[in-house]
């Protein structure tokens, strides 16, 4: 499984950001990172087919369903990742890519067994994480990357932590993870150049305080005391510190990251980790589309004011989760129907029972709508 270098194809970066998007006026094809990309906005800037005037129209084009085997290493189903023409799903402890066109599988890729929380597209390869997910005294993962044309393995290394966490960005992909036998070194962060697989920094006794990249700034949470760090990814230096939090996700700016703990929700300046705004008593899923902060708990959504931390507006939904929002639309889950909304205002632009049982974030990128039943996936467009 510890192929390196050689196996880099020239031109694969390239070909990737070539790629044909389904049409013209649809714009980039993208959802390359859990939440969209490095910041885990939960906000597609680009999407402009699938809105007010043409969501009530989209149209079932194809079905996929995913393998969730082997038996008693089944990962919990995801969402889509899509680059250029292609959808990246986990597949039988897998990696598979499929034509977004007409959901043919194109490839599959996977030796050993794949984390699909772990699957990312950057630097211009599928990244993954593979595990040996039988044994219950070996915790390292391979960190791989896959050439996303052909299937090829790019490059391999090996991590000795059992890999928790991760996010890419700035040409860095950061893993974060545990390891159960390392004695004083219990948790550790290593970071990965995109290019080569050369690691470039790593940190013992830390781990990331949330998958998110506020343009190339992370968190670090040392685990020996209750302090998050703010660290440049290219080089892990730290450019600022504060009390405990987790992350949640950043602004699509990259100039703000949203913390929760205990208390609530925070805004902090991503450069200084200074608080911008706190909401007490706030939590649950967030998200942020540059001008409102999204927050759906407590059987209702909250919209707040991006800029200031005032409530904007609230929604009552029961069991409201998996927020997205692209194309002039916010798009969540009630249970397991999908309800599509009004970003500016919370009312329901029109009815989310033509899809069935929904069970995960939706994806909208490229003038398609990808939704998630457990391991199918449906793509929709007008």
């Amino acid at each position: 499984m510890r192929l390196r270098n050689s196996l880099v194809a020239a031109g694969v970066l390239a070909g990737l950001l070539a790629a044909a998007a389904p049409s013209a006026a649809a714009g980039p094809d993208l959802w390359l990172q859990d939440g969209y990309g490095p910041g885990r906005t939960g906000y597609n800037p680009s999407e402009s087919v699938i809105n007010t005037g043409t969501v009530a129209k989209l149209k079932l084009r194809w079905t996929v369903k995913a393998t969730l085997e082997p038996e008693g290493c089944e990962p919990k189903p995801q969402p889509p990742l899509v680059a250029n023409g292609k959808m990246f799903l986990l597949n039988d402890g897998s990696i598979s890519a499929y034509n977004n066109v007409n959901g043919k599988k194109l490839w599959t890729v996977g030796q050993a067994y794949f984390d699909g929380n772990r699957m990312t597209v950057a630097g211009g390869y599928v990244l993954g994480t593979e595990v040996n997910c039988f044994s219950q005294s070996d915790y390292s993962t391979n960190v791989v990357a896959i050439n996303p044309n052909t299937g090829q393995l790019v490059w391999d290394e090996i991590q000795s932590y059992s890999i928790t966490s991760s996010v890419a960005d700035k040409g860095v992909f950061v893993v974060s993870g545990v390891c159960g036998i390392c004695d004083d070194e219990e948790y550790g962060v290593t970071a990965f150049r995109i290019s080569d697989g050369k690691r470039l920094w790593s940190r013992t006794n830390h781990i990331l305080a949330g998958p998110v990249s506020a343009n190339g700034r992370i968190v670090l949470r040392d685990t020996r005391h209750a302090q998050i760090q703010i660290v440049d990814i290219a080089d892990g230096d730290v450019l600022g510190g504060a009390a405990a939090w987790q992350v949640a996700a950043a602004n699509p700016a990259g100039t703000q990251f949203y913390l929760f703990n205990t208390a609530g929700i925070a805004a902090f300046d991503a450069s200084a980790m200074k608080a911008k705004w706190t909401v007490r008593k706030e939590s649950g899923a967030l998200i942020s589309d540059g001008k409102r902060v999204f927050v759906a708990s407590a059987n209702r959504i909250n919209a707040y004011n991006a800029t200031t931390g005032k409530l904007t507006w609230t929604r009552a939904l029961a069991d409201p989760r998996k927020l997205i929002r692209a194309g002039g639309l916010l798009y969540a889950l009630s249970g397991k129907k999908l309800v599509i909304l009004a970003p500016a205002t919370g009312k329901t632009v029109v009815n989310g029972t033509a899809y069935g049982a929904v069970t995960d974030h939706v994806v909208a990128t490229g003038g398609r709508l990808y939704t998630t039943s457990g391991s199918t996936v449906r793509a929709y467009t007008p």
